[in-house]
């Protein structure tokens, strides 16, 4: 149901063909992709039961998608979960975004 609201979302915004779900990259399958323009953003969704526990989820599966074996393959990575973010994975985010250069962030998409 997650994914079917972030598909809406990003559809409605970006039109239909720039939204790609269960994108083959290799033998694996990206949740959602989204190309805007010539820029490409992997979105992984996880759930569980904070955003710091989705984000530790989804890390490594973002990391393999974006980076391997050798060369760019997203501009940005995505981290989709039902809870809302607090300021200390906020901050940890950032930290990653500037220490590592890492373009990661997280969204909350809520289903009723």
């Amino acid at each position: 149901m997650i994914q079917e609201e972030l598909i809406r979302k990003l559809r409605e915004k970006y039109g239909h063909g720039n939204v790609s779900p269960e994108h083959p990259i290799g033998s694996k399958n990206i949740d959602v992709v989204l190309k805007n323009g010539n820029e490409f953003i992997f979105y992984e969704i996880k759930i569980s039961g904070s955003a710091k526990a989705c984000i530790r989820d989804a890390i490594g599966q973002l990391m393999e998608y974006a980076y391997w074996p050798d060369r760019r393959n997203a501009n940005l990575l995505v981290v989709v979960g039902e809870e809302a973010i607090d300021d200390k994975t906020a901050k940890y985010l950032q930290y990653l975004n500037n220490i590592f250069c890492l373009p990661i962030q997280y969204e909350q998409i809520s289903i009723d």
